[in-house]
C-alpha cells in the first residue's frame, strides 16, 4: 500500500520508497534463487487484514562479501480490492555472518 512503513529492530522507520531504495543499493547476488522466507503462521483479523510472520534467510554473496543473513519478521497485509498489499513490516534479530562462521 502507499502508506507502507517498515520498522527495524534498531528502531529505524522507513517508508516504502526508502525500503525499496535500500534493497536496490544493497543487492545480494542470486537472491532471487537463494532467499527463503519460512512462514510461521498467518493470522487473519476479519476479511481484509492479515499478519504474516516468519523467518527470512539467505546464503550467498552480499555487499560485504559471502555470508549468511537471517531475520525474523511480522508483516501486516491489507486487502485492497482483489489484491493483498503490504502495509507494515517489522524485522528483529537481523544478523549477518561471514560464510563459514557459526
Amino acid at each position: 500500500s502507499d502508506g507502507f512503513v517498515a520498522l527495524s529492530d534498531d528502531g529505524t522507520v522507513e517508508t516504502k520508497e526508502q525500503a525499496v531504495a535500500w534493497v536496490r543499493a544493497n543487492k545480494w547476488a542470486n537472491a532471487e534463487n537463494e532467499f527463503r522466507y519460512q512462514i510461521s503462521d498467518i493470522v487473519f483479523y476479519g476479511a481484509d487484514t492479515a499478519n504474516v510472520y516468519g523467518v527470512g534467510s539467505f546464503n550467498g554473496s552480499g555487499p560485504r562479501g559471502a555470508g549468511r543473513m537471517q531475520y525474523t519478521s511480522a508483516n501486516i497485509f491489507v486487502r485492497q480490492g482483489a489484491r493483498w498489499r503490504p502495509a507494515f513490516s517489522h524485522t528483529s534479530r537481523a544478523a549477518c555472518a561471514p560464510k563459514g562462521s557459526s
